[in-house]
């Protein structure tokens, strides 16, 4: 799966509960959008053995979305309630796909969400360390691969993140 060649959501986009039969796809998709988000050589190797995916379904199924084109999962994202605090993350689309506004439409239920624990405090949770996602303080190994110090990033994404986890803090 290549960011370079973007395809085009030709058909609608639809948001749906994940399912468990989806948790393959929507691992595939989680790994695959970060490695090649960090420019990683083999993006679906990404975060290695970690199981982030299984694990935040685990907590919550009612509060893991799928975006959906033409049945088949092309995104993913979690949200979780912390009391007066609510997250959400990792929020995931197929690289291919990116820019088509899929990420927006997994927010709404997200937001719906929030609204219906009745947080008062919103954002991101992204695990980042040293601009890796998944290293963690004092491990030696290298998740982003080949020691790279600055990962190649996309431009635009940092800010769009800010951005959104600014917008849910001002709800």
């Amino acid at each position: 799966m290549s960011a370079t060649k973007r395809t085009s959501a030709a058909a609608p986009v639809s948001v749906r509960p994940l399912a468990e039969p989806d948790l393959d796809r929507a691992d595939e998709i989680f790994r695959v959008a970060f490695g090649t988000f960090l420019g990683i050589p083999e993006p679906e190797t990404f975060f290695g053995t970690a199981d982030y995916v299984r694990t935040r379904w685990a907590a919550d199924p009612h509060a893991a979305f799928a975006a959906t084109v033409e049945g088949e999962v092309v995104g993913s994202n979690f949200a979780a309630d912390w009391g007066s605090v609510g997250f959400f993350g990792p929020l995931t689309v197929r690289p291919d796909l990116w820019d088509q506004g899929i990420g927006r439409r997994l927010m709404e239920p997200v937001m719906d969400r929030f609204g219906t624990w009745g947080n008062r405090h919103l954002g991101l949770v992204t695990g980042f360390l040293r601009g890796c996602p998944g290293l963690r303080a004092g491990e030696e190994s290298d998740p982003c691969g080949a020691g790279q110090e600055e990962p190649n990033r996309r431009q635009g994404d940092s800010a769009s993140v800010t951005a959104a986890a600014r917008s849910t803090s001002n709800r």
